[in-house]
This record gives C-alpha cells, structure tokens and sequence, in this order.
C-alpha cells in the first residue's frame, strides 16, 4: 500500500550529524505543540566536522533514516526543516536604526529597523542563515521586546545574525534533494534548534550557555535578557574521545566506543580504582584488562581540552562585551546537551571552566514517543521541530485572518510577531 503523503500540519526534522542522521516526523497540534509520529536513525557516513566529505554516502545515509521514519508511520517525507553545523558558523551582532513614521512604532517600522541590521555587507562566499531581533531601543528607553503601537521618534532594533559558507551550506542542501526529491524548507544552525528544546524561557532571560555536544562538533550559543548575542562552532567533540581510546589502548573504534558508552566517565577522581574492562586488541583476536580509572583519565583529557577551547571562546566574548559596557551574565548556568553530553561525570569535569549551575538538556517540547525522543541526542532534532511548527502556525494564522479584508494589517502583525527567525 502507498505511503500516505505528510499533511500540510505535520512537519519534518532532519538532524544530519557527523555519526548519525536522525529524521522525525511530528504533527503540529491547534495549540502550536507537536505530537511526534514517527521517527528514525541511521549511521552517518560522508559527513566530518559539519562538512560534506561523500555526496554519495551522505544521500545513502539520509535515505536509510528517512525510510525508516516513513515505515514507522506509514507517512511520505516531501518537505523537511534540516540543521547546519561546522565552524563556518559565525556570528555578527548588528544594529538598526530608523525614524518613526507618524510618531507611533508600526510594522514597517520594525521590518524597515530589521532589514537595515540585516543589508550589512557580507562576503561572496557568506550566507545569512538567521536574523534575531535582540531588544529595541525607543528614543532612550532600552530593553523594549515588542515595540509595536509604542510613541517615539527614532528607533534602534538589535539584530544577532547567524552566517554560514554558502557552499558548504549547498553541498549540504543538495544531497538532502537528492533523496527522493525532498525539499529543503529552511536551514537551521544547530545550536539554535538545541537551545530551543532545552531551553525555558525564563533560562534565557536570566542568561544561559547551551552546548551541544555531539561527535564532530559542539555547536554552543550564549544567550542574554531573552535573546541569542553569540552562536559558535568548535570542531572539537565526542570522536575525538573515541580516538584518544583507541591510541591509549590500541583497540579498534567499534570497541573503543562501547568501552566509551558502557564504562567511560569524565571524572576520574569518582571512579574507583579497582574494576577492570576488557577491551579488544586492534588485529588480533585478543582482549586485554584496563583499569576503568585509566580509562577515565584518557577520557577526562580529551573533555578538559572540549572544555578549555570553549571557555576560551565564552572569555573572548566577555571581553568584547565588556568593551561595548556591557557584562555576560549567565545566571540560567551551562546547559549540556548532546550525545556526547551523557557521559559519566561531565557536570564534574566542566565545573572548573565555569563558576555557575550545569545541567544535562533534555528536550522538553515533544509530546509521544517520549522515552525515544526525550534524551540529549535528539535535541537538535526537537528543536528543528519546533522551528517548523512556528512556520505552521504562522501560516494558519495568515490563511484565518486573510479571510477577510479588514484584517491584512493584524495577520502582517502576526507575520513579525510569530517568531525571531528570519530567512
């Protein structure tokens, strides 16, 4: 029997990561939230560090989970929303500036402010990927979030914008139209979808440090009064843990990453000193005993090395907002997310970098299906989700309210209002 195709309320997210892509389907609920459908994962092959290495092993690769999460549900993919990674991500901190028409904030004056943040001059090889408004500022008065029907007669909008290498964001866009003719509906920086699904609103607020470990990269974003202000990449993650194994020990990658899962902790100091794992020898038919401290220090090396590159880059950031008069404040903490955020002991081994709470992320937006989905590694994948049912919302909330004439100013509202994200 022929696979139904999605309907237009259901949407699609394609996590594409260095070690697995992971595809799930979700239907957009009346009240915005999404129920999960289906689901599927498959072993990623022709992916490194956020980069297209194979066109023909990635294609291969996005098709085993798309089929899988097709036959778990019985729907047809044809439109999906997918997220970028890499250190090609940057990031730009920009301000608009406009006088107000008629004294009174109207859409065309936020849109106007926006796009003025937005007409910087970029690269050839530069993709805006996201265009996030931060606050506005009405004449002196700062930190207004929605300015809309406010008095004034100049208006300053702040916009954090997301860039991505325009190649490399097209070799990745290509290879997800080659499999059975999906369409790419929009392009996400991972961070962003992750920070999304573990993230409260009330954490970005207070300020918060989400990373999302996975196993090429950590892709982190620092949040401030509510709003996104840094989004970065560092090619630094979970397979260089099982690499480091596999040197230590001379034991093959497959063995090396069980032996990371099953008995692995960043925290050697937590572990006892006797228990012993038996590891495969690379070669050889042979096994040999290693100390589970032993192997808990190799790891804590590597995480520590994670973790002092991304202090280094959080540090930078301070003092680029110190220079502006302006102080990081992350009173939310250090949200961990991520595969590779699972390990045994890794709140212990950041704590050093970071005098604030640390937590584990776990999504919080998917409902069914939970046990799966609910879990550090399909945070990108929840976030992408909810990118996509905003985009439904505010599509249905368009098609109500044009319905009739009268209203085309309120559903434009609605068009700025629905979410931060631009295009």
């Amino acid at each position: 029997m022929a696979k139904e195709e999605i309907k237009p309320d259901a949407v699609v997210a394609l996590d594409i990561g260095t070690s697995k892509v992971k595809a799930v389907i979700a239907a957009v609920m009346a009240d915005g939230e999404f129920q999960i459908l289906g689901y599927g994962v498959s072993e990623c092959q022709g992916m490194k560090l956020g980069y297209v290495s194979d066109i023909n092993l990635l294609v291969k690769s996005i098709q085993r989970a798309v089929n899988k999460a097709e036959a778990s549900c019985d729907l047809q993919i044809r439109i999906a929303t997918v997220s970028v990674s890499g250190d090609h991500i940057g990031f730009i901190n920009e301000k608009g500036m406009v006088a107000i028409s008629d004294g009174i904030v109207s859409e065309y004056d936020i849109q106007d402010a926006t796009q003025t943040a937005r007409n910087i001059k970029m690269k050839d090889s530069t993709t805006l990927l996201h265009a996030i408004q931060q606050e506005f500022i009405i004449d002196d008065q700062t930190g207004i979030k929605n300015p809309l029907g406010q008095q004034g007669h100049r208006m300053e909008v702040k916009v954090h914008l997301v860039t991505a290498h325009t190649e490399k964001i097209n070799n990745l866009q290509n290879c997800v139209e080659r499999v059975s003719n999906i369409e790419v509906d929009r392009l996400v920086f991972s961070g962003l979808a992750s920070a999304e699904a573990v993230l409260s609103e009330s954490e970005k607020e207070m300020g918060a440090l989400v990373v999302d470990i996975g196993a090429g990269t950590m892709d982190c974003v620092i949040y401030q009064h509510g709003a996104p202000w840094a989004s970065f990449v560092i090619p630094n993650a979970g397979n260089y843990v099982t690499t480091d194994i596999c040197s230590a020990f001379h034991t093959p990658l497959e063995s090396a990453e069980k032996c990371k899962i099953d008995c692995g902790s960043a925290a050697p100091d937590s572990v006892s000193k006797d228990p012993f794992v038996s590891i495969d020898i690379v070669g050889t038919n042979e096994r040999t005993q290693v100390k589970v401290q032993v192997l808990a220090t190799v790891i804590a090396y590597r995480y520590r090395d994670m973790f002092e590159m991304l202090s280094n880059k959080v540090e930078e950031f301070r003092t680029k907002l110190l220079a502006q008069h302006m102080h990081l404040d992350l009173g939310a903490g250090v949200v961990l997310t991520g595969g590779a955020s699972r390990i045994k002991g890794i709140k212990a081994a950041i704590r050093p970098y970071f005098d604030c709470p640390v937590r584990i992320g776990m999504p919080n937006l998917a409902k069914g299906m939970t046990d799966d989905i609910n879990v550090p590694d399909f945070a990108t994948a929840v976030g992408l989700l909810k990118f996509a049912a905003d985009q439904v919302k505010y599509e249905n909330d368009s098609r109500d309210y044009s319905s009739s004439s009268g209203q085309g100013f309120l559903r434009r509202t609605i068009g700025w209002l629905k979410g931060m994200f631009y295009d």
